[in-house]
């Protein structure tokens, strides 16, 4: 082995100063060795950490996530992800009452070191070791060992996506957002897109419409290792801006605008093609305040509208930090 393997293993916000945890820490660590550094992270959601993406940051060969089932620390689920071969391991521990925090958290610890065989292995390959008296560390010292880095879910995003509308005003253009996690299944967004379509009842006549949202997303289903998608859904206000340009019949080209508040609602479904990247598809609907119609002539006459309301698809990525 040309360098340290790194064992990650991941707990609970809460439970990252608990005794009990660096007990655990200790254990795992005595029982793997010296050729094997232990990390220990903290996520507010255990149920939103990606292995993968652990691994990738910080060069894991092997993720380990520790639960607790119950209030009273009786009941505890342990699931071990390894890089190399991407297998998932499972396993259930049961305490009694009259077991110590001291005792669970060096249970803990061994089964730990033991759901990651893989590593048996290069370490068997290397010539033996004298064998050299130690001291175990203190409690203390094993916190600052495995000193907690940042919680692993992506806290960030940015995102690219083609959009279209449908309807009496079909339109077609792009966008750009950035997304920021809130809270469990909650992310803040902000996004500006800018979509063209035609006017027949004018001569070249074309629409620009901008759009600028700030909104939220809910994802009741975060994406975990095996999943493939998630879904979700998000409303976002609006300000919209229409620009039409164009002639009538027997006059001069003209272009004219208008401000409009709105608001969407789409539902949306994420693809997982790479730990950072996922590839996003989203229909809803946008709703303006009232239509919007395109006038010409003396006196002005309406000779088009822009419906309040209009389907809206987008389709685009999004890469996380």
């Amino acid at each position: 082995m040309t360098g340290a393997a790194i064992l990650a293993i991941v707990v609970a916000t809460t439970e990252i100063n608990d005794p009990a945890t660096a007990i655990m820490i200790g254990a795992a660590g005595e029982s793997l060795g010296p050729d094997v550094a232990i990390r220990l992270l903290a996520a507010d959601r255990l149920d939103d950490v990606d292995p993968l993406r652990i691994e990738r940051d910080t060069g894991a060969g092997a993720v380990v996530t520790l639960a607790w089932r119950d209030a009273s620390r009786l009941h505890a689920r342990m699931r071990l992800h390894v890089a190399a071969s991407g297998h998932t391991t499972t396993r259930e521990l049961a305490f009694s009452e009259a077991d110590t925090r001291v005792e669970r958290g060096r249970t803990l610890g061994l089964a730990a070191a033991s759901m990651w065989p893989e590593i048996r292995a290069p370490a068997a390959a290397m010539p033996p070791r004298p064998a050299e008296p130690v001291q175990p560390p203190p409690a203390a010292a094993t916190v600052r060992a495995a000193e907690p880095a940042p919680s692993p879910v992506s806290r960030s995003a940015l995102g690219l996506a083609a959009l279209g509308t449908s309807g009496d005003a079909r339109a077609v253009g792009a966008g750009v957002e950035s997304i920021f996690a809130a809270g469990g299944s909650w992310s803040l967004r902000a996004a500006l897109n800018a979509r063209t379509g035609p006017v027949p009842a004018l001569a070249s006549g074309t629409i620009w419409t901008f759009a600028l949202a700030g909104g939220v997303e809910w994802w009741p289903a975060p994406l975990r290792p095996g999943r493939l998608a998630r879904f979700g859904i998000r409303t976002d206000a609006l300000v919209l801006r229409h620009q039409v340009s164009g002639a009538a019949a027997a006059g001069p080209s003209e272009s004219r605008g208008r401000f409009v508040p709105a608001f969407d609602l789409m539902a949306q479904t994420a693809l997982r093609a790479s730990a950072r990247i996922d590839l996003l598809a989203a229909v809803g609907a946008e709703a303006a305040l009232g239509d919007t119609d395109i006038r010409t002539g003396t006196p002005p006459a309406a000779v088009a509208r822009i419906p309040a309301f209009q389907l809206v698809a987008e389709l685009g990525l999004r890469v996380g930090f």
